[in-house]
Formats: C-alpha cells, structure tokens, sequence
C-alpha cells in the first residue's frame, strides 16, 4: 500500500508541473487604431516563444521578453480575430483570441522632420505611403497631414501622391517632440464624406541657432533687423546721440500710460559652451522730466521660458552716459538665451528718453586645472588704457601676455599677435569708430574686455 501511495502522489505532481508549463498568455488585447496586439506572461511556465495568429494564419513568432505585436496592412471597417499561443519547446498552450473590428489607418513613416545645426528651419518631408500590395491604390484616400510641435497643431499640409509632401517650421531653439497625423477620405471604406486619423508618427528634434559668442551691438548699422532685435515704432535708432552715436532711443512722442515696451534680441547660441565667466556690457543714459522713480528701464535675459531681471534704472534722476557689466554665467552656460532692454512706467511723459549703445555679450575663461592660484590679476586678467582710444593702446597684466586678438562687432577676428612679455600695444589708427572686443591670453587665463574706438 505505501509503495501504491507513493506512485499516485508522484503521477499527481507530474501531471501539475505539465499543465503549467502550457498555461497561455494573459490579458491579450489589440488596440484597433494602431492595429498593436498586447499581452502578458502567463500566470506560471516559461514560454520560449509567442506565436500570433491572424485568423488562421500564423504570422510571426516572437521573443519570450517581447509583449506587443503590430499586425500590419488591416482594412478600415473590417472585422478580424487575432490569436495568440504561448510556445513550450515543440509544444504550445491553447489559444487566446480577440475579435475586433479595426479603425487602422495607415500612419506617417518616420522619421520625416530634419534640421541644420545652426538653422531655425525644421523640414518635413513626408515620403509616399507605399501600398500594402499591389492590388491597393497607392494612396487610397490620403488627403493631407496634420504636423504637431509638442502637443499643439502647427500646420496641415496637403498630400501629394505624385512625390514628397513638404512642410517648414521656425520654431525658437529647443528640443521639440513632432507628431505627424495622417488624415484619410474614408469613403472607400463605406462613409461617404467622413475623414479619419491615423495614429501619431512621432519623433524628437533639436533646433539649435542664434548668435555667438562675442557679440557686439553699436547700432552703426542703424537697423535693428541687421542683428535680429525686435522692437516696435517706440524704440529708433538716434542718428544723433550715442557712446558715440548712433544709439538705440525709447522717446514716445505722444503720451502712453501704463506701457511696457521692450527691445529684444535675437537669440545667442551658447549650447556647447560649458566653461567661462560670461558677461553683459552696456552703455545707457537717460534724459528725465519729472523725477517720478516710476519710469524704468529693465535689463532682462530669457531663461528657463521667463524674463529674468538683471538690474533695474529708474527716473529718480536724469543721468549722463553709464557703462555697466552684469555677469551672466548662471543664464547662459549651456543655453540658449536672449536679452532685452524693457522701458516700461506709468506716464511716458515724465521721461524725454532712454538710449542704450555699446552692447555686448563676451567670455573670460578661467585659469585651466592644475593652474596653482597666487598671482594677483587686473579685473578680467589685464588692464587696457586708454578706453575710448584714438591711437596707441596699452595692455599690461601680472601674467605674461602670449596672446592677444581684437574682433569687430560682428566678432569677426581683425588682428591677431603672439606676445612674450606682460605688456603688449597695438595701434587703432586704421581702426573705423566703434565697439571692439580684445581677447588677451596669458600664461594663466584667457581673458576679454571692450574697447572702443572714437
């Protein structure tokens, strides 16, 4: 009796083990837009495969890891039923189904956007959809294609069958998630007059333009669209006054009453610049009516999608031309920014006007690693006199001097000079009136600051 006993208890464990070893997959469903199949791993047993079934009809056997499936070339309107069976070896459990009827619509083939290191333009070209077999239209019904900048519907564009659909975008700088939607005529498939979407096609693009560093602004093109600001009728450009003229000028000629007006750069490019000390330099005056402190002029950069606030003037007092530097490391490293002078008060008419000049946006590299700190530098690594300069120009600095570049301000290099000793002079006679920036490298740190030229 023991030996009978022992017999039936092993048969019963054997018979257990056996049947979870063909357990079928869980929870297999189909997503009847996109056409994906779904499922889980069964409850207990180790597949070694998946095999999907579309009717009757076996079409594909897939990974023990792999969970999803997507049937391909399924009608509109048309009913199906999708089976799957999990494989043991040579073996397979019962089959799972799922009947639906589908609302598949051919999608956009990624990728179809594309864009130009330095270039605002994304370009969409969107490639013929190829027909499921021969006997299919090549298009059926395709009428145009919706284009979406994370989330929000930029523009649609009609399908050519013919060749490539096109389509541009001039987005600001930034990563960006573009959607493509495919949008079908569906009455081949029994709706008359009906339009249906495709799922998203779906892909990531980074727009990375603007201006590099240096950058210098002294209106002597007497344009604001030479270097990209924005700005309305209220901000001109001062033919007759600046340091030295032109300037840019806030000077409403009739009264606004709770303004804010600003004149905005276009964008800078610092996003592979990592290390340095970068700063804003200015020039600003302001020739007062009536000593309110309500007027101001904000000094603003772009950051993280806001305005932030540098520094703030208001009319206490007229004031004659001021030079001032802001460091703008923390917003700009990394990044891509823009800046703006912002006049905004309560009565224009308490100010005759603000002018700025002599903008400029530089770096001051620190000294590399393994430089051991205990020399005592000038501010910026050097000194530099006379500034404004007519002639000769003088730089000494505590280090020795090995290099030194001078750029317009279109940061364009106009010299370039080795040097071996802790003072270096050129001369500016041949230089035009304006906003220059040296660049001086020592022994310790490379180093810049703004000359100007009468």
């Amino acid at each position: 009796m023991k030996k009978a006993l022992f017999t039936i208890l092993f048969v019963g464990i054997v018979m257990i083990s056996y049947a979870n070893e063909f357990n079928p997959p869980q929870n297999f469903t189909i997503n009847t837009t996109s056409s994906v199949a779904t499922w889980d791993a069964p409850a207990n047993g180790n597949p070694t495969g998946y095999q999907l079934l579309l009717g009757n009809a076996v079409v594909a056997t897939v990974a023990p890891d792999v969970f999803s499936y997507q049937f391909s070339c399924l009608q509109y309107n048309e009913s199906y039923t999708a089976s799957i069976k999990a494989v043991y070896g040579n073996d397979l459990s019962d089959a799972v189904s799922y009947s639906w009827t589908s609302t598949y619509l051919r999608p956009i083939a990624v990728p179809f956007a594309s864009t130009t290191y330095g270039s605002q333009d994304v370009t969409f070209n969107f490639a013929p959809i190829a027909p499921c077999d021969t006997t299919t239209s090549f298009d059926l019904g395709l009428l145009s294609i919706n284009v979406y900048r994370d989330g929000m519907l930029v523009g649609n564009t009609p399908y050519d069958p013919t060749g490539s659909t096109s389509f541009w975008d001039n987005p600001t700088p930034g990563n960006y998630n573009y959607c493509a939607e495919a949008l079908w005529d569906l009455s081949p498939y029994g709706f008359a007059g009906q339009v249906g979407a495709s799922m998203l096609s779906c892909q990531n693009v980074e727009v990375a333009y603007g201006f590099a560093l240096p950058f210098v602004e002294d209106w002597s093109s007497s344009s604001f669209d030479f270097q990209q600001w924005i700005s309305n009728g209220e901000w001109v450009i001062d033919a007759n006054s600046g340091h030295n003229a032109p300037s840019a000028k806030f000077g409403p000629e009739n009264q606004i009453i709770n303004y804010e007006i600003p004149l905005t750069s276009g964008w800078f490019n610092m996003d592979t610049n990592s290390t340095g000390v970068v700063y804003l330099a200015y020039d600003l005056k302001l020739n007062n009516v009536n000593p309110t402190g309500n007027e101001q002029m904000k000094v603003q950069i772009f950051y993280n999608d806001n305005w932030q606030t540098l520094k703030t003037y208001s009319n206490n007092n007229s004031f004659d031309w001021i030079s001032d530097t802001l460091t703008v490391t923390n917003f700009t490293l990394g990044e891509f920014f823009q800046i703006r002078f912002d006049a905004l008060g309560a009565n224009s008419n308490d100010i005759s006007a603000w002018h700025v000049d002599n903008i400029s946006l530089f770096i001051n590299y620190e000294a590399p690693l393994g430089i051991t700190p205990g020399y005592s530098e000038k501010e910026n690594g050097f000194i530099m006199f006379p500034n404004p300069a007519q002639g000769i120009v003088t730089i000494q600095s505590e280090s020795v001097i090995q290099h030194v570049a001078v750029y317009d301000f279109l940061g364009k290099e106009i010299s370039s000079s080795a040097n071996n000793e802790a003072m270096y002079s050129f001369n500016t006679q041949s230089y035009s009136p304006g906003i220059y920036l040296v660049k001086v490298q020592t022994n310790h740190n490379t180093s810049m600051q703004k000359l100007i030229v009468r």
